[in-house]
C-alpha cells in the first residue's frame, strides 16, 4: 500500500478538493463585491476573459490552423489569435507529451494516485537539462527552473510563484519531484474537479483557453508549449479529444532553433548553444521516457 492509499487519504484528497473549491468561490465572490480600487489594494487583479470578440480569427471566422510550413506566421500577427492545435503537438514542461505513457496527470486519470506518487518520486532533476531527460551538466550554476529561451527579469528564468493554490513552494512543483503528499493530493483534487466538470458538461467555451507558445526546430518540426491550462489539457487528452483551442502568451510567441545563440540562458553563459538546442528538440522530437511510473 502506498503512502496515499486507504480511506484516510481518500478523505484528505476530498478535503483538499473542497478547500480548493471554497477558496476559488470565495475569491470570485470577493472580486465581484469589492470595488476595483479595493480589489487591487488587496492584491487582486481583474481577470479579463478572452472571447471571440477580442481574439483574432481566420478570415472564414474559424480559429486559425497551423500551416503546413509551421507556426512562424503567428509571430507577426498584431493581435492574439485563437488557434486549433492537435493535442499530439502539445507539450508539458520537460517535453512531456499529453499521453498516459509519460504525462503524470493523464496517467493519474487512468491509473490513480499511485501514478502521481511514482512520477514525483522518480523524476527529481538537478538542472534544466536533466528536467528534459538529458544528461546532467554537473555545473553548479546551471538552473533547474525555467526554459532557455524565456527571461522574466534580467537573469531570472522563472516566475518565482511563492505558492501554488495555497501551498508554499516548499511542497514542490507540479512539473517534477520531489513533492509532498499534500502537493500530490492537491494535484489529484484539481484533476478530479476538472474531470467531473467535463463528464457533466462536456467541453464548454467559457472564453478561457490554454495559453503558451510555439517551439520550432531547424528541420521544420514544431510543438506547442502549454504554459497555463495543463490540467485542462490533461483531462481532454484522457477523454480522447484530438484538438484543443489555444491562445498565445504575451511576449514570446515562437522559440526557434535559429535563434538559439541568443537564448537568455546562452547569453548568460548558463548553457551552451548546443545544450539549449538539445532542450528545444526535447519538445519537437520527444523521446520515450522509461521508468517514470515504476
Amino acid at each position: 500500500m502506498t503512502q496515499s492509499d486507504g480511506p484516510d487519504n481518500d478523505t484528505a484528497r476530498q478535503r483538499a478538493y473542497l478547500a480548493l473549491r471554497l477558496k476559488k468561490a470565495g475569491r470570485r465572490a470577493l472580486q465581484d463585491l469589492a470595488p476595483p480600487v479595493l480589489w487591487r489594494a488587496l492584491g487582486g487583479t481583474r481577470r479579463v476573459k478572452a472571447s471571440h470578440d477580442n481574439l483574432m480569427h481566420a478570415a472564414d471566422g474559424d480559429p486559425f490552423a497551423v500551416p503546413p510550413e509551421g507556426p512562424h506566421r503567428f509571430r507577426f500577427l498584431a493581435g492574439n489569435p485563437l488557434i486549433e492545435v492537435p493535442v499530439s503537438r502539445m507539450r508539458y514542461a520537460g517535453g512531456l507529451r499529453f499521453t498516459a505513457d509519460e504525462h503524470h496527470f493523464v496517467r493519474y486519470l487512468s491509473h490513480g494516485i499511485a501514478a502521481l506518487e511514482a512520477f514525483y518520486r522518480n523524476h527529481c532533476p538537478r538542472d534544466v537539462l536533466e528536467k528534459h531527460f538529458l544528461p546532467f551538466s554537473g555545473r553548479a550554476d546551471t538552473p533547474l527552473k525555467g526554459l532557455p529561451w524565456i527571461e522574466y527579469q534580467d537573469g531570472e528564468f522563472d516566475r518565482n510563484v511563492p505558492s501554488e493554490k495555497g501551498l508554499a513552494a516548499s511542497h514542490g512543483h507540479q512539473h517534477h519531484g520531489p513533492a509532498s503528499p499534500q502537493k500530490i493530493d492537491l494535484e489529484a483534487s484539481h484533476l478530479d474537479r476538472l474531470r467531473a466538470s467535463f463528464e457533466k458538461h462536456g467541453l464548454r467555451d467559457t472564453g478561457e483557453y490554454p495559453t503558451g507558445h510555439f517551439i520550432a526546430d531547424a528541420d521544420g518540426d514544431w510543438a506547442f508549449y502549454v504554459k497555463d491550462g495543463q490540467h485542462r489539457l490533461a483531462v481532454m487528452a484522457h477523454m480522447g479529444y484530438e484538438t484543443a483551442r489555444v491562445t498565445l502568451t504575451g511576449g514570446l510567441r515562437v522559440a526557434d532553433e535559429a535563434s538559439a545563440g541568443h537564448f537568455p540562458m546562452v547569453h548568460h553563459r548558463l548553457l551552451s548553444r548546443e545544450e539549449a538546442i538539445a532542450v528545444l528538440r526535447a519538445y519537437t522530437k520527444p523521446r520515450d521516457k522509461a521508468g517514470l511510473f515504476a
